[in-house]
């Protein structure tokens, strides 16, 4: 084998190599752990239109369709609080907080923001998380007695 085709074969090699460590490093990296918080909640969906401005011209409210497995049918202010992830589009990894819904239009809170930039078919997930990020659904942690 000839001094440049080994040298070929080696920096493939050292590549192949670097490429498998950083496959596996991205593997036990991610946004959450490994084994999701069975009290969370989540609604993901996709926008079909914005709603209309408010009196001073921006938009707080969208109609969606639900994506994906484990959707639940929307009622009266379900999601209210919760935490919108955008998970496509212009305003991708904007996070904002639910003001209220009805069964196909969800309302941003005023206080995270108008949704200036969300477009139809921008995909997003909405997750039972409070401001604290702790589920809203956990058993609430028993206050210690205090020693006296």
């Amino acid at each position: 084998m000839g001094s440049r085709s080994f040298q070929a074969l080696r920096k493939a090699t050292t590549c192949l190599a670097v490429t498998i460590a950083f496959a596996s490093a991205i593997a036990y990296a991610g946004h959450e752990p490994m084994a999701p918080d069975p009290t969370l909640r989540r609604y993901t969906g996709k926008v079909t239109a914005l709603g209309p401005p408010d009196a001073k011209g921006k938009v707080y409210a969208f109609s969606a369709a639900p994506v994906g497995p484990r959707n639940f049918p929307l009622k009266p202010d379900d999601l209210r609080g919760w935490r919108m992830t955008v998970l496509s589009g212009k305003r991708f990894g904007t996070e904002f907080r639910i003001g209220g819904n009805t069964e196909s239009e969800i309302r941003v809170n005023a206080q995270t923001g108008p949704v200036e930039g969300l477009a139809v078919n921008d995909v997003f997930v909405i997750e039972s998380i409070d401001a604290n990020g702790a589920s809203m659904f956990t058993t609430p942690a028993p206050v210690p007695a205090s020693g006296g």
